[in-house]
């Protein structure tokens, strides 16, 4: 190949300085690494205060000129910022070295810099002009301003501008979604500027199910959360940091304990026995749902936990939560629910260092309030009296006289040691602490035209609010891209983790197996926490309950490991067609150890005991996609049609010992208890095979097609249905492409969408076969024996859930994009309700699985973006989501009985009970409620039955069933989530929150602490603090019901309560350091605050109408307040 000779013309005093063939063949290597040709004369000069030395050697390296210079002269000249790309040289130096008094003349390939002369100081000159998009529109809100400076305005409502500049001044307009635009200041003209929409960011790429797509041709509903928007906090997880960040998505905590569960709901739950979970896709991985828990001691529950838990936020691209049958159909079998695509960052061009690190601490918000020493001897002696009355029919319980009984009540405490009580122990301060999270992660993005890499470390530890809970992470993350030719190319993905926890002994919902928080609250506060021989103090015989204390003595840990690593290879053997295949592994092993010592009365009754348990899951995955493009004229196709095999794995073993003469070996030597330790495994295997395609069309990019499919086959299926067919089709139109909307001037863009489709659940174990248990143990001759036993019978015809689903979506736009948003209405059938059928047989086996019953859902969506104020220095942003959803029975299986009060299209997770009506006062008669006493809580007669059992629609009298109402459900009627950035200079401050509301939730802590208060005197142990304000015969204006109340019919109906709630999430104070003061190493420093749950609106009597659940004493939330930063260089 001819390579001719090129030069680079400075046109200075007319001599032309040429360069010969060596030194552009030279250039022509540098020029490589920088995007630049020499040929044509051009640099490419990206700078950002830089010095001028800087520019100096940017310049060198990208031709064969050297400066020749005094560093007096150039010292003290200021700083460079220049974005140049393919610029002529000449006009490059002319414009940089005249703004720093500085000129230069050329030399053979010397470039000689001096001082220019002291010109008389110019006088500002006035420019004005107007900015126009393409339609001739004005642009309100663009910003003009003087290159190189701080010199700027914005455009007016009619885009007009003026602006004071030096001589020679450069202007540079911009505005979000258009162009920028560079413009030499002219006096005394008007200027006009008309801005072209810049198509990278009008049209935003969005992952979709193996692939991507734009999202101006988008036709289903998804909802898109980039990495920007996740605030970084305290949490472990980035199911956390999505609360209320998508409509359609209701995410609330079931444990706030660190990396604790969380309940993910995509439009609601309309499953009712195959779950509900929505399904993960890690950079195209699908992962298995649930978090891999190995079991305990049986006696303790040690809470929930997150499975994205070994997912760092910080290497989080952005996450796509796809919701319709259009979007989730790809997926088949497991997409009922919908689907979450987590896409990880990646490599890009450059190089780039980030370092970000934060420290929090954390308080209880809420700490749930019980009686001290003091109090609770008063309150003691006052049920006992009370009872006394009542069991003798003394006043107000009766008119029998007290002198006239046999025997007055005895007080368990006398005045003087009521007087000398005081606070006595706190039990609840003894278990809890300051909690402490420290998070530190580092990253690197590298890339040039062949190689792109992002490489991360993180370590993340949180040390929770709880004694004896924590959470420590490490994870490392990369992401490699290496385009071999212009036909082939490769790349991996691979995720590392390994997360150790210490777990909490919570409650199992069992009076005598209380966890540590619970037992805090309910052990008695005269109790000192040791006694004279320095034992654990226990309550009396009678109470089950451990030393609270004592629970920081038991050892238990988990420890989990994960590798999740995909491989991909991509070919392109003709133009348009792309093969791609790839194959992963996501491999998972979790150990947990406990062992409870003879210092915990659980662990003294079993002599010590040792526990180890195991469990192992091994996914893989292989998968093979073609995909196709084609444009003709105003025609575009894009197609793609792929199979996939995934392969999932599992197994677990544990062993029991107990009976230990020491409790220095711990779980270290199981051998060594009395008795053989208990031995146990097991195993599984699953198979999901499937066919897939999608057809993408657009009739000039304004009427819009897709259509998807995916023919699954799972082997956990019964033999006659193991293969279904998922199939969908959306349409969508580009409203405000077409040329009867033009006029409208307002508005920026306006899309309807419609889909239908189905897609399936196959959220279960393998039901469908027989089971047959050998673990069972037969007495036989004295001696026992273990044999084998069928446990479930097999149905081969049982198939999956097919939820069936109609969408409408409309996008908008208007005002430029300031106000901006998604409406979205659904309806959705889920039938062949995957669950447990009661046979009617007196065999062992009594029920097999099956299909049953139908659901139906319906909702509405609603995301709204503004830009409420923008100005040169001042940004305010609001976004906002709503959620509603409906669900609710359209069937039910044969062989469901219903309660009179239950209707066939009741709600899926309805709340029915009696209805309270105050509180019976002393001399109170009521009818229907013969043996009531004063301080029982009055039930309200509402209805009654006749002789066949149906309501007679009046008040009968009596209390009965006939008087269960519909009091509300378990699900929200609605949720909400907003968030408020404004941004001035250099400062920003974000507050976010989020809310859920009309939903009904049960007061667990008021039924153990307040209603059985009687109950748990009997146990001695202590009371809830509002018991003070409890009806009594001295305090007949107390506003609760007597200890005595859950001796009457519907007497907890009282403790149905609304749990709605509207929660500040974070509020978040950041500050950027000025470019100006940063080295020339680091490209980008910002300091952050952030408060996290600073504080919650509800009417919920509890500690938190979030994470309260029944009979285990929640783990706390927490407020938290954060320091932290972020570095780039």
């Amino acid at each position: 190949m001819k390579t001719a000779k090129q030069s680079i013309d400075l046109e200075y005093k007319g001599t032309k300085k040429r360069l010969n063939l060596r030194t552009a063949l030279i250039s022509l290597c540098m020029f490589a690494f920088v995007g630049t040709s020499a040929q044509t004369g051009t640099v490419t000069v990206k700078l950002r205060n830089a010095s001028v030395k800087e520019l100096f050697s940017a310049i060198e390296k990208q031709t064969s000129y050297r400066f020749s210079y005094r560093d007096a002269e150039i010292k003290g000249k200021g700083n460079v910022t220049i974005s140049a790309t393919n610029r002529e040289l000449k006009q490059l130096l002319e414009g940089e070295l005249s703004k720093l008094g500085l000129k230069y003349a050329v030399s053979g390939n010397k470039i000689i810099v001096t001082p220019a002369a002291v010109a008389p100081s110019a006088q500002p000159k006035k420019v004005t002009g107007k900015v126009v998009d393409a339609n001739g529109e004005p642009v309100i809100g663009a910003t003009v301003k003087e290159q190189g400076t701080a010199n700027g305005t914005i455009t007016d409502f009619d885009g007009n501008f003026t602006l004071d500049v030096t001589d020679n001044a450069m202007l540079e307009v911009s505005y979000i979604g258009y162009k920028s635009q560079e413009l030499k200041a002219v006096a005394g003209k008007m200027l006009s500027v008309t801005l072209s929409e810049d198509t990278e960011v009008l049209d935003e790429v969005v992952v979709v199910g193996y692939g991507v797509q734009k999202k101006s041709t988008l036709t289903g509903a998804i909802s898109s959360v980039k990495a920007d928007e996740l605030v970084a906090t305290s949490d472990a997880s980035i199911g956390q940091l999505l609360k209320g960040k998508a409509a359609g998505v209701t995410i609330l905590s079931t444990s706030a304990q660190p990396g604790g569960g969380l309940d993910i709901r995509i439009r609601g739950a309309s499953s009712t026995g195959a779950g509900n979970e929505p399904l993960f896709v890690i950079d195209g991985f699908p992962i298995s749902g649930s978090s891999l828990e190995p079991g305990g001691t049986g006696w303790y529950d040690s809470g929930s936990r997150n499975p994205l838990n070994s997912l760092n936020p910080n290497d989080i691209e952005s996450i796509e939560i796809l919701k319709d049958a259009s979007s989730t159909a790809i997926y088949g079998a497991r997409a009922s629910n919908g689907v979450v695509l987590i896409t990880t960052k990646r490599g890009k061009q450059g190089i780039k260092f980030n370092y970000d690190a934060n420290i929090t601490t954390q308080k209880i918000s809420n700490p749930f309030d019980v009686l001290n020493a003091h109090d609770f001897m008063v309150e003691s002696n006052k049920m006992i009296k009370e009872k006394w009355m009542r069991d003798n029919g003394v006043y107000p319980y009766g008119n029998n006289d007290p002198s006239s009984i046999g025997s007055s009540w005895t007080p368990k405490y006398t005045d003087e040691q009521i007087a000398e009580a005081g606070e006595g122990t706190d039990w609840w301060d003894l278990v809890t602490r300051t909690g402490i999270v420290h998070n530190h992660n580092i990253s690197m993005t590298y890339g040039n035209d062949k190689i792109r890499s992002y490489a991360s470390l993180g370590y993340f530890k949180n040390e929770g609010v709880v004694e004896n809970s924590s959470l420590e992470r490490f994870t490392a993350k990369i992401n490699l891209d290496w385009n071999i030719n212009k036909f082939l190319s490769t790349g991996v993905s691979y995720l590392g983790s390994r997360i150790s926890t210490d777990n909490v002994q919570g409650g199992n919902g069992e009076w005598a197996e209380s966890g540590m928080l619970m037992t805090a609250l309910l052990f008695d506060p005269t109790l000192p926490v040791r006694d004279e021989n320095g034992n654990y103090c226990e309550m009396n015989d009678y109470s089950d309950l451990s030393n609270p204390v004592s629970f920081k003595d038991v050892y238990d840990k988990t420890q989990k490991t994960r590798t999740l690593i995909n491989f991909y290879l991509k070919l392109t053997p003709i133009k348009n067609l792309e093969i791609r295949t790839s194959a992963g592994y996501d491999g998972e092993s979790a150990v947990r150890k406990i062992y409870m010592p003879h210092t915990f009365k659980k662990g003294s009754q079993q002599g010590g005991q040792a526990v180890i348990n195991q469990n192992n899951r091994n996914d893989i995955l292989f998968d093979i996609t073609a995909s196709y493009h084609l444009k003709k004229e105003m025609h575009s196709f894009d197609i793609m049609a792929g199979y996939s095999y995934q392969q999932f794995n599992g197994d677990d073993y544990g062993m029991t010992g107990r009976g230990y003469f020491t409790d220095a070996f711990g779980v270290n030597n199981i051998g060594l208890g009395e008795k053989r330790p208990d031995i146990g495994s097991g195993r599984y295997r699953n198979v999901l095979a499937s066919y897939f395609g999608r057809i993408n069309y657009s009739f000039m990019d304004r009427y819009l097609l897709t259509i998807n499919f995916r023919y699954d086959g799972a082997d956990k299926f019964g033999r006659n249905n193991r293969w279904a067919f998922f199939p969908s089709a959306s349409v969508g139109w580009r409203v405000s492409e077409e040329e009867f909307m033009k006029g409208l001037e307002n508005l920026s863009n306006l899309k309807l969408r419609l889909s239908y489709g189905q897609t399936g659940n196959s959220n279960i174990s393998s039901n469908a076969f027989s089971f047959y248990d050998a673990n069972r143990r037969y007495p036989f001759n004295s001696n026992e024996n273990k044999g084998v036993t069928l446990t479930q019978l097999e149905n081969p015809n049982l198939k999956w859930e097919t939820s069936t689903e109609f969408n409408v979506g409309l996008d908008f736009g208007v005002f430029k994009n300031r106000i901006s948003g998604t409406f979205e209405y659904y309806r959705k059938v889920t039938s062949d309700l995957l669950g447990w059928r009661n046979l009617r047989s007196w065999n062992v086996v009594s029920g097999i699985s099956d299909n049953l019953g139908k659901t139906q859902s319906h909702g509405i969506e609603l995301t709204l973006n503004t830009v409420n104020i923008l100005t040169k220095n001042f940004k305010w942003t609001t976004d906002f989501t709503f959620t509603r959803y409906v669900d609710k029975w359209k069937d039910r299986s044969a062989d469901v009985t219903l309660q009179p009060w239950e209707k066939v299209d009741d709600y899926i997770r309805p709340i029915y009970s009696y209805v309270s009506d105050g509180i019976v006062q002393i001399g109170e008669n009521v009818p229907h409620m013969p043996y009531a006493v004063p301080g029982n809580l009055k039930i309200k007669d509402i209805n009654g039955f006749d002789e066949n059992m149906n309501y007679i629609g009046a008040p009968d009298g009596k209390i009965d069933e006939a008087d269960i109402v519909y009091l509300g459900k378990w699900d929200p009627d609605f949720s909400i989530g907003f968030n408020n950035t404004f941004k001035y200079r250099d400062f920003d401050l974000s507050i976010f929150a989020y809310g859920s509301f009309n939903q009904m939730a049960f007061n667990e802590s008021k039924l153990k602490f307040v209603e059985y208060s009687e109950k748990m005197l009997e146990h001695g142990t202590n009371l809830s603090a509002v018991v003070k304000d409890r009806w009594s015969s001295d305090n007949p204006n107390g506003t609760l019901p007597s200890e005595a109340t859950n001796s009457t019919m519907g007497a907890d109906c009282w403790l149905w309560e609304k749990a709605s709630f509207l929660r500040v999430k974070n509020i978040t104070l950041g500050y950027k350091m000025p470019s100006s003061v940063l080295g020339k190493l680091i490209s980008n420093l910002r300091f952050y605050i952030n408060i996290e749950n600073p504080f919650i609106i509800t009417n919920w009597d509890g500690m938190d109408p979030e994470t309260d659940s029944s009979g285990k004493a929640p783990y706390p939330n927490q407020r938290s307040y954060s320091f932290g930063f972020n570095l780039e260089f």
